[in-house]
């Protein structure tokens, strides 16, 4: 097969952003991400394996769990399991390059200490040296955190030029990697990933300044007061990564506008490559899927960042599939999970499915076809700072919550889609609770979580209730 009956393949994969940033309905504009969704299809309900940078990037590389590919937390922390992909580990590098396609890596990795090329990558793109970084540079208009170990920059506007950002240098490399190959017959995968936007929110002009902090509203849920939530929601107070920032709307929304300022610039990158694809000719015969490792608080919940928290602001991303004239354009609401990328993007390259594999192809939604997708997603976290024992099933009206030290979730999607209030002591959804437990357990013991019998101890004593033991005295003959 020539790249004509197989497509090209490029992934943009973001940093950190909520899915409520894109399209006509998002609280962002995203011009050229829109553009591609008139025509293209976009996932609602997809959702990340595990709410965190390595975990997630992993598990989109491998089609794995985090608990089977055991990079279950940030490569850097001190209490990851691993710091790199297991030898032998099949990535969609390795699977789409024995299916004859060319294979490239551009951006941030943090699949682990390890590099692109040791997993089935032919290249790597170098992005050109920043003149000034925004990053580095003179930050005005901070909202700064101020705690005992001094202050740190959640947001704020930059004197630098967008040019020397990382996401228009790694737009500016993936640009010229596709002028020099748009006549090769061969078929390329090419992922391209940013840092952004992730916080620091710090961001230059024009950007920094395209949105007025008093027309950002408040959300529906910023005022939760977290009754009946687990400690975890009050826990990592004045950290740029996770943040409690209640009953302080107006400094939120100045935050705020420096992050709706960095989607917009994201867009602006992807949107010249998308560009160049058009300029080449390769947009015809280009899969492009637009989408990001996690979610980001936002201000909802009156939290900022992520940590070890299951709220669908966290564990929904955004899923963007574009192909010209070949899919049936629409909003699809069906459950997804990244990890199902693999599998879709091997049978997009004419590969059959590894059953090994919890991924599930969602090329017939592309198609537009009914009654696929997942009955439920599962996603899981190991923590941050500190280890942690978390794992969550998520199915089209109920999110369970298993929290090993602390109180469970749960939540009733369609009657509190902002998740403000924790149904696991109702009596009136006994059924739901125990219905997904089961579900969880099921799950857990099909892909060989390591935390089972944690899950199977914890839910032999249930919360609250205490049982009495009779005691045996052996009698001595």
């Amino acid at each position: 097969m020539n790249h004509r009956e197989r497509p090209h393949i490029l992934v943009f994969m973001t940093d950190q952003q909520h899915a409520d940033t894109i399209g006509p309905a998002g609280v962002c504009r995203t011009p050229h991400l829109d553009a591609l969704m008139e025509e293209g299809v976009t996932f609602s309900r997809a959702f990340t394996a595990c709410p965190m940078c390595t975990p997630s990037r992993a598990t989109v590389m491998t089609g794995l769990y985090p608990h089977e590919h055991r990079l279950v937390m940030n490569a850097h922390s001190a209490l990851t399991l691993q710091e790199r992909l297991s030898e032998g580990t099949r990535t969609i590098g390795t699977t789409l390059r024995e299916r004859g396609y060319r294979t490239v890596y551009a951006g941030k990795w943090h699949v682990g200490s390890s590099l692109p090329t040791e997993h089935g990558f032919d290249e790597e793109l170098k992005k050109r040296a920043a003149h000034d970084h925004p990053e580095c540079g003179r930050v005005r208009d901070k909202v700064v955190l101020k705690d005992r170990t001094g202050e740190k920059v959640l947001a704020g506007g930059s004197d630098a030029l967008p040019s020397e950002t990382d996401e228009f240098r790694l737009a500016e490399a993936v640009n010229g990697w596709l002028e020099a190959h748009q006549e090769d017959e061969e078929p390329f995968f090419l992922f391209a990933s940013c840092g952004k936007p992730h916080v620091p929110w710090i961001v230059p002009e024009p950007y920094a300044s395209l949105y007025d902090p008093q027309q950002i509203l408040e959300w529906p849920s910023y005022r939760d007061d977290w009754r009946g939530r687990p400690e975890t929601y009050r826990k990592n107070y004045l950290n740029i990564n996770f943040c409690r920032l209640p009953n302080q709307w107006p400094v939120m929304a100045k935050a705020l506008a420096k992050y709706f300022g960095l989607v917009t610039m994201v867009d602006d990158a992807f949107g010249s490559i998308v560009k160049k694809l058009e300029e080449t000719g390769l947009i015809d015969h280009t899969m492009i899927i637009f989408t990001s490792d996690h979610g980001e608080m936002m201000g909802r919940h009156g939290l900022v960042g992520k940590t070890a928290i299951m709220l669908d602001d966290l564990i929904r991303v955004p899923l963007v599939v574009y192909w010209k004239g070949r899919l049936i354009p629409g909003m699809r609401d069906e459950l997804v999970s990244l990890q199902d990328l693999f599998h879709t993007l091997m049978e997009v390259a004419g590969g059959q499915a590894d059953g090994k594999l919890d991924s599930v192809s969602f090329l017939p939604s592309l198609y537009g076809k009914d009654g696929t997708g997942r009955d439920a997603v599962y996603v899981e976290h190991h923590g941050t700072t500190a280890m942690q024992c978390v794992r969550a099933v998520r199915t089209a009206r109920y999110k369970y919550v298993f929290r090993a030290h602390e109180t469970d979730e749960l939540y009733d999607l369609e009657q509190d889609p902002d998740e403000m209030v924790n149904r696991i002591h109702d009596p009136g959804y006994a059924e739901p609770k125990e219905r997904l437990r089961e579900m969880l357990l099921q799950w857990s013991e099909a892909s060989g979580d390591f935390a089972r019998q944690a899950i199977v101890s914890c839910f032999a004593n249930e919360e609250g209730v205490v049982f009495e033991s009779e005691v045996m005295e052996e009698q001595t003959p």
